[in-house]
């Protein structure tokens, strides 16, 4: 009898994670494109670290990989027509897209622990809705 919530349950977990490692790669692309057509390298403002950070701060750190597919996914659509997509540099983009959102849920439990035991759904909107 267990088996059938479990299934149902796991369903749900990667169906969640699907969504925000969909969510995070759009978000990367879109602002890619909109700070490289303006000529800057780099950006001071990177909506997919938001995403990556709300959806640690909802599904719980346990959903890094989430993230780093949305960061490889992203990365492969925007070096797709370049044939310039060196493997090191993913990996490297990848981890750093990863591990930013990560310490992002450290700090914030650190500072405000109440804040994630309130509910980590609300808070994690909170940094969504300010992405």
């Amino acid at each position: 009898m267990s088996t059938p919530v479990t299934t149902r349950r796991l369903r749900r977990r990667f169906s969640s994670h699907a969504g925000f490692a969909g969510l995070y790669a759009i978000a990367s692309i879109v602002g890619a494109f909109v700070f490289l057509n303006q000529g800057v390298a780099v950006t001071p403002i990177w909506p997919a670290a938001g995403v990556g950070l709300a959806a640690l701060l909802i599904l719980g750190p346990g959903a890094w990989p989430a993230v780093a597919v949305g960061a490889a996914v992203g990365q492969i659509v925007l070096h797709f027509t370049s044939y310039e997509l060196n493997i090191v540099f993913l990996l490297s983009v990848v981890a750093g897209n990863a591990l930013g959102p990560l310490a992002g849920v450290k700090a914030t439990h650190s500072w405000h622990p109440e804040l994630l035991l309130r509910g980590g759904a609300q808070s994690g909107l909170a940094f969504l809705g300010a992405a």
